[in-house]
């Protein structure tokens, strides 16, 4: 079991540092990749004296400067953009990561009460006390996973909503938009969305999955030729491990690889309705 914790830590970390590098490298894309083009374009056009094209971070307006057309205006919103948007990334990679390492901890917290069990249930009579710690770490894990649920819930309610009605509007303009800069970025937009919610759905499904292997481990561990108070405490873990755990999105569904298999489809449904509107 040590050595369980020990090699999950250095996996949590690993994968931390590495998503922590690529949403750097992509808000750095995001960020500095419309300034370049948009020099290149205004250098090009002052040599050939043509028009030269600003290319904008998003579709957007900036307090009423002409952005499209001066240069001085596009770097007065150019040179705010960069910082705001290590920023934005600085903050939503902290909520990802928050979220993803607490759930990976509960689950991790399930998978010791199942080897537990099936270290401790291997001889009849099994050690009583060691039964006893079990159902208490047991009952301890189900608290972490009813804490964990009642703060990511509202959080995976909102990732939902907002996961359908971005990504069917980044669907919708990319049947219409032509390669650009600023295709670039919608696309580096889309799939940090769609990545961050697979991750949630993915997180979900393992925490749901290693909850309910506890049942397992007490069924395959010979439960019932156990002495009586041995058995009795085995049939409360039992019973317990039955309910299911996992994360919800606002206590209406949850949040697992099923899910998201519905949000895929939910959210193609609402792009086809918005492209026959259009």
């Amino acid at each position: 079991m040590r050595q369980l914790l020990t090699s999950h830590h250095k996996r949590m970390h690993t994968w931390t540092r590495y998503y922590c590098l690529v949403i750097l490298y992509t808000v750095s894309i995001f960020a500095i990749a419309p300034i370049c083009a948009t020099f290149g374009s205004y250098i090009r056009a002052a040599h050939r004296n043509t028009t030269a094209q600003y290319v904008l971070h998003m579709e957007e307006d900036f307090y009423g400067l002409q952005i499209r057309s001066s240069l001085r205006s596009y770097l007065m919103f150019a040179i705010p953009m960069v910082p705001m948007s290590y920023i934005c990334a600085y903050v939503g990679c902290a909520k990802i990561m928050i979220v993803f390492n607490f759930t990976s901890y509960c689950t991790v917290y399930f998978r010791l009460v199942a080897l537990q069990l099936q270290y401790q249930t291997r001889t009849v009579p099994s050690d009583r006390d060691s039964i006893r710690t079990i159902v208490a770490i047991h009952q301890q894990a189900l608290c972490c996973a009813d804490l964990l649920e009642t703060i990511v819930s509202p959080i995976m309610l909102m990732q939902i909503v907002l996961c359908v009605l971005m990504s069917s509007s980044m669907v919708l303009y990319f049947t219409f938009a032509t390669m650009s800069g600023h295709m670039i970025n919608v696309l580096l937009l889309f799939l940090v969305v769609s990545t961050e919610t697979f991750g949630y759905c993915y997180l979900g499904t393992q925490l749901s999955m290693e909850s309910a292997r506890i049942a397992y481990a007490v069924y395959n561990g010979k439960w019932e030729q156990q002495p009586t108070e041995i058995a009795k405490h085995l049939q409360l873990i039992l019973l317990r491990a039955q309910k299911p755990i996992g994360i919800t999105a606002g206590k209406f569904c949850f949040i697992n690889m099923e899910q998201f298999a519905k949000l895929l489809k939910t959210t193609y449904s609402v792009f086809i309705l918005l492209r026959d509107l259009l």
